[in-house]
């Protein structure tokens, strides 16, 4: 199931030796996007094949460590979809995605994951009540 998608990335990542390696979260909604013929196993050597393409001192997958055919693949699915969403709305969501990123990275402690993104707790909560983040 697409809404699986992150799971299994951060699932996969975990079992890997590079579990400190993070998607953003641009590239795990294109992921959940994408039709996957191969079903897990295809997604599994998709980060399989990104973290050999990480350079060891990177914590994050870039857009220019994708292969040609997966950025090409981004870049048209990013412009189409900012196309049809208003500023506001993309750094809403991408402000979202990116704190339950770093809140579920940090098994929800919220002194963590504020510390994980460079801001205060204070900032964090205020962040989550905005955007309407609550532990599931």
């Amino acid at each position: 199931r697409r809404k699986d998608i992150g799971l299994l990335v951060r699932h996969f990542l975990e079992q890997s030796s590079r579990p400190e390696v993070m998607f953003p979260p641009h590239i795990i909604d294109w992921l959940k996007q994408k039709d996957w013929p191969g079903n897990i196993r295809e997604l599994q050597n998709l980060v399989e094949r990104l973290l050999a393409l990480t350079p060891p001192e990177a914590n994050s997958i870039s857009l220019t460590m994708l292969p040609p055919d997966l950025k090409t693949a981004l870049n048209d699915w990013r412009a189409d979809d900012a196309a049809t969403a208003s500023f506001n709305e993309q750094l809403s969501t991408f402000s979202k995605q990116v704190i339950l990123e770093a809140l579920e990275r940090c098994e929800w402690n919220q002194s963590r994951a504020a510390r994980m993104l460079g801001m205060s707790e204070h900032n964090i909560r205020y962040h989550m009540r905005k955007l309407g983040i609550r532990r599931p």
